[in-house]
């Protein structure tokens, strides 16, 4: 009895001391569930997230990992190393492609909390725009298309007109092709940059895989066309200029020249570099011949998809002359100052008439002395008196009659005569 008594004690010391020992030790909670969990950057192999960290347990690391299902079942398809921090990145993904991604976090021991909610993460397609190509060219829309960029499931359109210094707009889409509404007569830079977007809303591109093409509305009818000039630093030149009211949307010009019996001479295009848009004026150098008037129309081509391409009506044609070849004056046989100047100048094939303009000063005062069939005057009188000793300055102008219009030679070249000085020009 004695013993059972003892025993008993002792049985009852064990359990009061594991009772005392116990008192105030508390098992340590596993880590909870981070929140938040967003993506913030990529690149075509690598994805970055962000979260907010869990408060619950004694969380210490995380840990990325990314599944290739959105239940997230069965291993993992890469599990990035821990991290301290409330941000990480997961490397070696494939392009264009979209991973469902959980934050884990961890405690000291490696006791793994609840994972965060998955969401989906994506990385950037790796692949170019191709065949970007603008449709059939209407007056205020632009239509294209592009192939199917792989890893893509989204596109970013931006344009702006050309040259504009305003900020380009932009649009998103699912397709491979878009319009965009237009202003008339104006050329557009269009770019397609190839994307991939998840169910967050987030969207990896990169800007170096865009494709940017000049697409453009049907340019404008040329109107006013008229002579400007003819020669360059010498008026023997073959050069024309002309003044017009140009494209805006043009990348050049296609011209027509017919001789003075309109048949064609030839058909030729000059590029951007032989007009002057700020002041309206375009030049030609091919196919013009001297001592004859010409016909000439002219049409914009736009190169479009690479070629070059006419869609807009041809000008109205107008007539033209350079001045005539050969143009001087002299002392009449006499050598009397009272019996005047001849003047006289080469043939312009196609002319009607000319007129001849005289004037004592330079560069103003000029007034028309006649207009004769013949390529030659007698100049006795200039202002109803004799002419005196000294130098008369002088042109001629050769007319065109067409089409109830009167067309003329070019009229930017004169000629000066002195008394006792040989005929020059500038």
């Amino acid at each position: 009895m004695k013993n059972f008594i003892k025993s008993s004690k002792t049985w009852m010391f064990a359990l009061l001391c594991v009772l005392f020992f116990s008192i105030g030790i508390k098992a340590e909670a596993a880590p909870g569930t981070v929140a938040n969990v967003k993506q913030t950057g990529h690149n075509s192999s690598a994805v970055q997230v962000e979260w907010t960290p869990t408060t619950v347990g004694s969380p210490t690391q995380y840990q990325l990992k990314v599944y290739e299902n959105k239940a997230c079942t069965g291993d993992p398809y890469i599990t990035s190393d821990e991290t301290t921090g409330s941000e990480g990145i997961v490397r070696n993904l494939s392009a264009g492609k979209s991973y469902y991604l959980q934050v884990v976090a961890l405690d000291k021991d490696k006791t793994e909390g609840t994972p965060s909610t998955a969401i989906e993460v994506v990385t950037s397609p790796n692949a170019k725009v191709t065949t970007l190509k603008q449709g059939n060219m209407t007056t205020r829309k632009i239509s294209f298309s592009w192939s199917k960029v792989s890893g893509a499931n989204c596109y970013d359109v931006g344009y702006k007109k050309y040259g504009s210094t305003a900020e380009a707009k932009f649009k998103e889409t699912t397709k491979t092709s878009y319009s965009i509404s237009a202003s008339a007569d104006t050329c557009y830079t269009v770019a397609v940059y190839p994307m991939r977007k998840s169910s967050t809303g987030y969207i990896a591109g990169d800007d170096n895989l865009a494709k940017s093409v000049f697409m453009y509305t049907i340019p404008r009818k040329v109107t006013k066309l008229k002579l400007y000039s003819t020669g360059g630093t010498s008026r023997l030149s073959n050069i024309a200029t002309f003044s017009a009211k140009l494209s805006n949307a043009a990348d050049g010009y296609q011209y027509e020249l017919r001789d003075y019996n309109n048949k064609k001479i030839t058909t030729k295009t000059v590029g951007l570099n032989a007009t002057n848009t700020a002041n309206n004026l375009i030049q030609f150098k091919q196919g013009l011949k001297s001592g004859q008037f010409m016909r000439i129309r002219i049409r914009p081509y736009v190169n479009w998809n690479g070629k070059k391409k006419y869609v807009t009506k041809w000008s109205d044609y107008v007539w033209f002359a350079p001045t005539p070849k050969t143009v001087k004056a002299a002392i009449s046989p006499s050598q009397r100052v009272e019996d005047g100047l001849i003047i006289s100048w080469s043939k312009i094939k196609g002319a009607n008439n000319y007129s001849v303009y005289v004037s004592r000063s330079r560069n103003s005062g000029y007034k028309r002395v006649t207009t004769t069939t013949s390529t030659k005057y007698n100049l006795r009188t200039f202002n109803g008196s004799q002419l005196t000793t000294g130098t008369y300055y002088y042109y001629i102008i050769a007319n065109k009659k067409s089409g109830g219009k009167t067309y003329k030679s070019d009229d930017s070249w004169y000629f000066s005569k002195s008394i006792r000085v040989d005929t020059y020009y500038y």
